[in-house]
């Protein structure tokens, strides 16, 4: 209907009809855009689009402060959420997962890029920033490149940058250590000083024309004939050091010295020396980046965003003409020994980082958010470990998506400063008195505020709204600024304040202000039994919420002893409530009580009575969680009841054993009193 106003307004003042009209053509281009962002699959792309025509149609609206901005900018600020989401969920197709939300994408697009700046090519004459994290295995100090799947031995000097690959991530997270190159040359030249006569039979085979000499394709052959077991990615390194030169000739009396050549380079690579070959070119790519990524481009011919180790040497020469063929096989030997997946080939940023044009920031390995107790179980997340794959298949796909991720954050900055501009026009408009169409803007902020994860800012709004109702004044339904759980129907007082604490609790939490999260799971409980005493867990799922949550940071905080009384509180509770999910929520309480209750009987300080105390309370927890799991058959359940089960076992055979250490001990006693 707006496209049919549009026309038909448009015919009009084709034949000269006045601005009332025009003001009609504004408006059902505004309509137009609107529909654009509603729609079930939303166009935001073409929403602006509209917007644009709109704006050069009507000379008000680029004018700042002018009103007819307001409904110009709600849209445009739609539609820039609207391109956040369709980023998200085409990045969520390409990474193969449903779960991930535009705050964890864009955190490792960050974290992946580096912004301000680009951490492929990074600012001119500023090296881009390469984050890993430290871990440590067996006594022994790695750093980890979770987006890439690799494992490096750690430098002796925090922050160098000359750094060696020793292991790859498989997809589930296990980690396949990877030997030390061969010395490939070194074990041509044995053949060749060992075997003249089969080096001449393996020539005369190798080549078509002995008299012209061998060429960079019939070296492969040769290869394969000395060294049967030699794999393709050896092929092309061997390819690539005989031809450094770039003659495509090498005579049966030149081999032998050019293996010679090639197999010092090898050892000078094992043994770590730093040749000028490799560092002159780390050099050039780390002070003139923009110039180094297009010479990169222009010999990319497929653009596949990778280039052979040839092509590589091509490279080189291009950008530091003055390389003698000593220093490219240097740099060759330092490449060949960082392809750890045998790929023979790279891309921009792997290259940056082999040569160390890159400044290493490493950063402790994380503890997993979900168990404070234990270490996450790899190395890296499993969106990590879907990008880094899609970075080895298709680099170009995972540029793509992270320069879609970034600017969906810019679009989102831009939407918050439209509607901030909207908020100043109806501010200025209303005369200092609340305008209707500010509770628009406050529903708007805070959607995006959640989406960026603003926690600070939303936890300033929930608690103005508690000094509103503790004020005694009416929350009107107009207020778009609180929390979902505060319904229209009539509510008791206390229970909005609960609802409000708990939810000030939870974004305390994200901003990692434990302690006052607590304080407010406290704030919000007292409310919620005031209310429904003591009935609070049969009638109240939030109030049973705020315990959970409080339990939890408690343990993270490593007060275990007040974790395990909020969660026998909560147990007391949870079994009054009916129905699957409370029976399965019920076991899960007992799972956590368990954990905490095992985690305070290592106390080395406890006697071994205490000990043995608590580990009979953890297999009595985990056997009613075995019983409550088998209630209800689904499978998650089969997993929660299998992974019960085997704790079970494991903390029976130590509570056993804690038993025969008491008993031995009392005998012992009651010997020491009969003597």
């Amino acid at each position: 209907v707006a496209e049919e106003a549009y026309e038909l307004v448009t015919y009009e003042l084709d034949a000269g009809v006045g601005s009332s009209l025009r003001r009609i053509r504004t408006a059902s281009l505004l309509q137009q855009a609107e529909c654009a962002v509603l729609q079930k699959h939303p166009k935001p792309a073409a929403a602006m689009e509209l917007l644009e025509e709109a704006q050069r149609g009507d000379g008000a609206m680029c004018q700042e402060g002018d009103p007819s901005r307001v409904p110009m900018l709600f849209i445009r600020a739609d539609a820039r959420r609207g391109v956040c989401d369709a980023a998200v969920k085409e990045t969520c197709k390409l990474l193969g997962t449903s779960t991930a939300g535009f705050l964890e994408l864009s955190a490792l697009a960050v974290k992946e890029l580096d912004v301000p700046g680009h951490a492929v090519t990074g600012l001119q004459g500023q090296a881009p920033q390469w984050h890993l994290q430290e871990w440590e295995h067996e006594g022994e100090r790695y750093l980890i490149d979770a987006a890439a799947a690799r494992v490096f031995q750690a430098p002796e000097t925090a922050g160098s940058s000359d750094l060696h690959p020793v292991g790859r991530i498989s997809e589930d997270g296990e980690i396949s250590w990877v030997s030390e190159r061969r010395q490939l040359f070194a074990l041509v030249l044995q053949k060749i000083r060992d075997s003249p006569e089969d080096l001449r039979l393996a020539w005369a085979q190798a080549t078509r024309d002995s008299a012209s000499g061998l060429n960079k394709a019939e070296s492969g052959s040769l290869l394969e004939i000395l060294v049967p077991d030699a794999s393709d990615t050896e092929a092309a390194f061997f390819q690539a050091m005989l031809d450094v030169d770039g003659n495509d000739a090498l005579t049966i009396t030149e081999l032998e010295s050019a293996a010679e050549s090639c197999s010092r380079a090898e050892a000078a690579c094992r043994d770590a020396a730093d040749p000028d070959g490799w560092s002159v070119v780390c050099e050039a790519l780390a002070d003139h980046p923009s110039k180094a990524l297009a010479t990169f481009k222009a010999l990319d011919q497929h653009n596949a965003g990778v280039l052979s180790l040839g092509q590589v040497k091509d490279l080189a020469r291009l950008l530091v003409p003055s390389l003698d063929s000593r220093d490219v096989r240097a740099l060759l030997c330092r490449l060949h020994a960082w392809d750890v997946e045998d790929a023979g080939q790279l891309g921009f940023e792997h290259l940056q980082r082999a040569l160390g044009a890159c400044a290493v920031v490493s950063t402790p390995y994380q503890l997993a958010d979900n168990n404070p107790h234990c270490a996450s179980a790899g190395p890296h997340s499993a969106l990590e470990k879907a990008a880094g794959e899609l970075a080895r298949s298709d680099p170009r796909a995972h540029a793509e998506w992270r320069d879609k991720i970034l600017n969906a954050a810019t679009q989102l900055a831009e939407a918050e400063d439209d509607l901030m501009e909207a908020w100043d026009i109806l501010d200025a408009l209303a005369d200092g008195e609340p305008h209707p169409q500010q509770a628009r803007v406050y529903a708007r902020m805070k959607d995006l505020h959640r989406l960026q994860g603003k926690w600070e800012h939303e936890a300033m709004q929930y608690s103005k709204l508690a000094v509103h109702i503790r004020s005694g004044a009416e929350v009107p339904v107009e207020r778009v600024d609180r929390p979902k759980f505060v319904r229209q129907k009539p509510e008791p007082r206390d229970v909005k304040l609960a609802s409000i604490e708990g939810e000030l609790a939870l974004l305390r939490s994200k901003v990692g202000d434990f302690d006052a999260a607590i304080a407010h799971c406290e704030v919000a409980w007292d409310l919620y039994t005031e209310v429904y005493g003591d009935r609070v867990g049969m009638l109240s799922t939030p109030a049973l919420k705020v315990l959970k949550l409080k339990a939890l940071l408690l343990a993270k905080g490593e007060h275990l002893v007040e974790a395990a009384a909020v969660h026998r509180t909560l147990i007391k509770h949870q079994r009054r409530r009916k129905g699957p999910g409370s029976i399965s929520s019920l076991a899960d309480v007992y799972m956590q009580l368990a954990a905490t209750v095992a985690a305070l009987s290592d106390d080395p300080a406890l006697p071994a009575e205490a000990v043995v105390a608590q580990l009979e309370e953890v297999c009595s927890c985990y056997q009613k969680a075995i019983v409550l799991y088998s209630k209800r058959d689904s499978p998650a359940n089969k997993l929660k009841w299998e992974d019960a089960t085997q704790r079970l076992v494991e903390v029976q055979k130590l509570c056993d054993m804690q038993r025969r250490k008491v008993t031995s001990e009392a005998r012992r006693r009651q010997t020491n009193t009969q003597h």
